[in-house]
């Protein structure tokens, strides 16, 4: 009924309804806050746009405004519900009461009708009282979903009205809100687990590869990766035998396994056993450390005893240090390496860019025990065979002039790990030789076919063969060659002749990864001996010297095990000759030993620079040039006076030096004072060195002198010999009666800068920063639970 009111009773009060016709939808129209108390205006929308804001409201972009929905009222039946628009902007709060929202000039009667309570829908700021959904500033009663202050899933900061799952803090409603600092102890423990996190997230990311490889001590991944092998049975120490080994590598990382005969860094003897992998990152044994058959730019160190890995480390040894190519002390820690051993096993990894950012590299892996046994593997290079080159002295002990087909040399080539071709092979002659003591020589197969192509001469003391076909070595096949000539009939007589191979550069190949190995060194004499004694490596010219034999076994180490001495001479030179158990000049390419770590505290202070240490193995011969024991060096109790030291070094069974040296301390008969001296002409073959010195170096004696000899290696182990006395006059050395000389004391000889075992490094740059980021970790936790709870 129109323009009528109803009047009727209930609990809330009256209730009165006034029927109103329903207008045609009402004009869009912004709303805007009036100050105090708050509340919402409607100000009408005409096509001319909204008024102008007042003085003191500040104008709210309708597009940040959210839309309400005005109900409107019928009398006696429901109706229609038209949808209508509104901006809102915010105006001064009035301290007077509420009144009636009215419309502006312009808007219809219906909006009036429509809002309720002034400033909302309902109540309020937004759809329900407030500026949220319902009751306040958020969803419900609040600014979050439900009456709290912070957008959450029900009232306040958590799932349930709280920080916690239910009501605040915890699970329980009725558990009490942790103190302070407990809270700051769990976020600092929640720090260090984040730090543990991540340590184990970059932990996994380190240890895959493309190929699937990871270092975890489980090695089926490995199943897919091309194993090289190596001879079993050419180490004493089954533990230190190398049998395999492996490397692959792809954009990120590089990886490296290693087998051998029995259980990996197994320790006997409370010792430490060492893995060392030799890293050529230029294919090129003239540069870098010398080991075995590369030139290492970096070094892999990984240490263990009892099948386990107690420490890892990659160095790097300078291009240019000013310091030895063989000094095992210039290297310096470079980068990461992660290891992992089981059984007879090992694996490790390393990135790339830590290697200098290419996989075109070569490796040899290398094992040592704390007692003196080694094993060297085959060269091996990611995704290429590898050539193994094994190489003997095989003609006849002589040979006459004008005889035809002598062997020379023996060659076998082995590729694993694929196939390889031989372009060429290169072989140098003894010391002395030329092309009219060797004639022409060519390769021939072992059914003793010529190769076309490899006829070649001595050419600048070596001589190079070019098949004209490339020789195909296949998988797992082994190919054998010799080296033949036919002698000249004007050979000289008395002239050692041989061919040797020295180092992986001498072999053309279609791989990097080539391994040299020496066997049998043993020169083909022209004819008869000679009369006189030459410095060739050959030796049976020293057949009818006297010997002067030492025991076997002695020593420890067979490399300095003496087992016989000669001395003679002729007109113009001193000549001697010595030969030991093992491999004469053979050193140690790692010469370091390590113990077992057994606590204490450490020492302090800044780097130290080590001194140089090269795992060479020494021959000293001390010269009484005037047969007078009170004067001279006799440091130690020698039992000569030395003018002049004859000093020998070599590793790997190579000479690296050979000097004469004068001494220059003086009265001071005990200073190891030694002049610059000059060199002394001197070769090897497996057990045995010659050298000869000009008298002229000696001082010039006419008469007898004295010769006191031992050998030593880096450990300073030595195997002390006779104190002989020679006759210049006669030749020919001979023991002085009654004078066998006991073992020198410490101040005998030369320290070698290695004395004593030394503690791994590698243990301490592990154990320090995992046991700091543990210690902080559980400090936290302990603290966390020390601290009361209040009350």
């Amino acid at each position: 009924m129109e323009g009528g009111k109803k009047r009727g009773g209930s609990d809330d009060g009256e209730r009165i309804i006034t029927p109103v016709r329903t207008p045609p939808p009402a004009p869009t129209m912004p709303l805007r806050k009036v100050p105090e108390p708050e509340r919402w205006e409607a100000v009408p929308v005409g096509p001319e746009g909204p008024p102008a804001p007042l003085p003191t409201a500040e104008a709210v972009p309708p597009s940040e405004i959210p839309v309400a929905e005005a109900e409107l009222v019928d009398a006696g039946k429901e109706a229609p519900r038209p949808r209508i628009e509104t901006a809102v902007r915010k105006v001064p709060r009035r301290p007077k009461a509420r009144k009636p929202l009215r419309a502006g000039d312009g808007a219809p009667r219906r909006a009036e009708a429509a809002l309720k309570n002034r400033g909302g829908l309902t109540n309020g700021r937004g759809l329900t009282n407030g500026n949220g959904l319902v009751n306040g500033r958020g969803l419900a009663d609040g600014k979050g979903f439900v009456n709290g202050r912070r957008p959450g899933m029900v009232n306040g900061r958590g799932p349930a009205n709280g920080r916690g799952a239910v009501d605040g803090n915890g699970m329980a409603l009725d558990e009490r809100p942790l103190p302070k600092r407990a809270r700051a102890g769990w976020v600092a423990a929640a720090v260090v687990a984040s730090l543990l996190l991540a340590f184990a997230v970059g932990y996994l990311l380190l240890a895959s590869t493309e190929k699937g490889v990871r270092v975890d001590g489980a090695f089926s991944d490995w199943s897919g990766v091309k194993r090289i092998p190596d001879s079993a049975g050419d180490a004493t120490n089954p533990e230190t035998d190398i049998t395999e080994t492996a490397v692959a590598a792809d954009g990120t990382s590089v990886s490296f396994y290693v087998r051998t005969g029995d259980r990996m860094l197994g320790g006997r003897q409370n010792g430490v056993d060492t893995v060392c992998l030799f890293i050529d990152s230029d294919r090129s044994d003239a540069t870098g450390y010398s080991a075995g058959s590369v030139g290492a730019e970096y070094v892999i160190v990984v240490d263990g005893y009892d099948g386990r890995v107690s420490a890892a480390g990659l160095y790097r040894f300078p291009a240019d240090g000013g310091r030895p190519a063989n000094d095992w002390n210039s290297r310096a820690a470079s980068g990461s390496v992660r290891a992992a051993a089981s059984g007879n096993e090992l694996e490790v990894q390393s990135p790339l860019s830590d290697l200098g950012g290419s996989a075109r590299l070569n490796v040899q892996a290398y094992v040592k025990d704390g007692a003196g046994s080694e094993d060297f593997g085959r060269v091996m290079s990611p995704g290429k065979s590898s050539l193994s080159v094994s190489w003997r002295q095989a003609g006849p002990v002589s040979a006459s002039p004008g005889q035809s087909g002598v062997e020379l040399l023996g060659v076998e080539l082995v590729s694993s790990g694929g196939a390889s071709t031989v372009s060429s092979l290169r072989a140098w002659a003894n010391p002395g030789t030329t092309s009219t003591d060797i004639g022409r020589m060519a390769l021939f197969t072992s059914s003793g076919q010529e190769i076309p192509g490899t006829q070649g001469t001595i050419n600048g003391g070596s001589v190079t063969f070019r098949p004209r076909d490339p020789l195909k070595v296949g998988a797992g096949e082994t190919l054998t060659l010799s080296v033949r000539t036919d002698l000249p009939s004007d050979s000289r007589q008395g002239r050692a002749i041989g061919l040797s191979m020295l180092s992986p550069q001498d072999v053309g190949a279609d791989t990097g990864a080539v391994t040299v190995n020496a066997g049998t060194l043993r020169p083909t004499y022209v004819g008869s001996g000679l009369a006189r004694i030459s410095i060739d490596g050959a030796f049976s010219d020293w057949d009818a010297v006297p010997a002067h034999p030492d025991p076997r076994g002695d020593v420890s180490d067979p490399d300095i095990d003496l087992v016989d001495f000669r001395l003679t001479n002729d007109s113009g030179s001193l000549c001697l000759m010595a030969r030991v158990d093992g491999r004469m000049m053979g050193g140690e390419s790692v010469p370091e030993s390590k113990l077992r770590p057994s606590g204490g505290g450490g020492g302090g202070g800044g780097p130290v620079t080590l001194p140089v240490l090269a795992g060479e193995d020494a021959l000293f011969v001390f010269v009484d040039t005037d047969a007078d024991a009170a004067t001279g060096y006799s440091g130690g109790g020698l039992p000569v006076g030395a003018e002049r030291l004859v000093r020998v070094t070599g590793q790997g069974g190579r000479i690296t030096a050979s000097k004469v040296l004068p001494f220059t301390g003086g009265t001071d008969r005990q200073a190891w004072s030694w002049g610059a001296g000059s060199d002394v002409v001197a070769a090897t073959d497996r057990s045995a060195l010659e050298a000869a010195v000009a008298l002229g170096e000696l001082g010039s004696p006419a008469g007898n002198i004295g010769v006191y000899y031992y050998t030593t290696d880096w450990r300073s182990a030595r195997d002390g010999g006779d104190r002989l006395g020679l006759d210049l006059r006669g030749g020919g050395g001979r023991a002085l009666p009654g004078e066998l000389q006991p073992a020198l004391d410490e101040t005998g000889a030369p320290r070698s800068t290695g004395d004593g075992p030394l503690h791994a490094p590698e243990f301490r740059e592990v154990l320090v920063p995992l046991l700091g980021v543990s210690g902080a970790f559980f400090l936290v936790r302990r603290t966390r639970h020390r601290r009361p709870r209040k009350a």
